[in-house]
């Protein structure tokens, strides 16, 4: 190889493994837009190659340039009205999406830009090429899904507004390091290590007990009051602390009884208890507030939005994307419990809810 040809196939990604490009492209995802993971010295990579060498601190890894084009592409997909599986639709603001959630940010971006206050992304579903046997390949596909999707999810936070993340702590460090990218060191708010179970039966020399919620702003100048209500119905407020999800509230183990007492059995996997996530919306929403569910498997976030309208006569709307089966019955029976309660009194409160199915073709649209 001459001096030119070694020029030529200098790789981009030199601080991680080295993947064979053939190889590679079986299980990197995006390969389709013909984009090459490699630099070359006379090729259309040129400029995303000096911008990269140029960086001094950062996350990189094979796929991450064509995740961010992914996330700019034009839709190319419809939304189709599903009466059977909505509820009380008519007058309701509330919406549910089944379908790829990166399709639902690119929807949700045409008329919701800056107007969502929260965001929750439940990340330990895992999303991951089951297909590709390369731990490291496997890795790149996970990042390269979560970086498109914050890519636009901050777009579509308010000003005002910011994004709650539940992480394992395998993956705590790299989605740091994206959200620093993304929303900026200086916003992030805080990492709350959050008890998932008092007892763990894994074969591993550690048992993993927790996870963490990863908290941060879109701008700065964001502070976090936790509500305490008092018998007489006052409430105030204290700064939250980092140990404030260590109780067995917050737990998996809560979440699976929250769920048989609606459904009668366990029927989600690794669900998450609403007392979680109806304590973080107190911490960060309004009365008034828009919040964002991105990974809506079991509809806790639905539930959660509903009960604490009913506790403070608040107006939140949801937006649940990448709905899970059962999410919509979950949502319609906790609007029913409500609506039959002696002390309900708040008649503003949005009960129902509209569904969505993403569909490929335009002929599925009126099916």
């Amino acid at each position: 190889m001459d001096k030119n040809e070694e020029m030529e196939s200098v790789h981009l990604y030199s601080t991680l493994p080295l993947f064979d490009d053939e190889v590679c492209s079986e299980c990197l995802p995006y390969e389709e837009d013909n984009i090459s993971i490699t630099y070359e010295k006379r090729g259309e990579d040129r400029e995303f190659g000096s911008e990269l060498r140029n960086q001094i601190y950062g996350l990189h890894w094979p796929g991450k340039f064509n995740s961010k084009l992914k996330s700019q592409a034009p839709i190319d997909a419809y939304l189709r009205f599903c009466p059977e599986k909505s509820f009380n639709e008519d007058d309701s603001k509330n919406i549910c999406i089944e379908g790829d959630s990166l399709l639902t940010l690119k929807f949700l971006k045409n008329d919701y830009e800056e107007k969502i206050k929260v965001i929750y992304i439940d990340l330990s579903y895992k999303i991951l090429d089951n297909s590709c046997k390369d731990k490291n390949k496997r890795i790149a596909y996970w990042l390269s899904d979560v970086y498109e999707k914050l890519n636009i999810a901050k777009d579509l936070l308010s000003n005002n507004g910011l994004i709650f993340l539940i992480v394992e702590g395998n993956e705590l460090a790299d989605l740091i390091l994206i959200c620093y990218e993304i929303f900026g060191r200086d916003n992030l708010l805080g990492i709350f290590p959050r008890l998932t179970n008092r007892s763990s039966k894994t074969a591993k020399v550690i048992s993993q007990n927790n996870d963490f919620i990863v908290a941060f702003s879109r701008s700065e100048d964001f502070t976090l009051n936790l509500p305490i209500r008092s018998d007489k119905g006052g409430v105030k407020t204290r700064p939250i602390s980092t140990l404030d999800f260590i109780d067995n509230r917050y737990s998996n183990d809560k979440a699976r009884k929250d769920l048989i007492a609606i459904f009668g059995k366990k029927i989600f996997d690794s669900p998450k208890p609403v007392n979680l996530v109806r304590d973080l919306l107190c911490l960060a929403s309004d009365s008034d507030s828009l919040i964002l569910d991105l990974s809506s498997k079991s509809g806790v976030v639905g539930q959660a939005v509903l009960e604490l309208n009913a506790q403070d006569n608040g107006r939140r709307n949801f937006i649940l994307a990448d709905v899970g089966d059962n999410v919509a019955e979950r949502v319609r029976a906790i609007g029913k419990k409500l609506q039959k309660e002696d002390d309900f009194s708040n008649l503003w409160m949005d009960l129902g809810f509209k569904y969505f199915h993403i569909v490929d073709t335009f002929k599925e649209v009126d099916k």
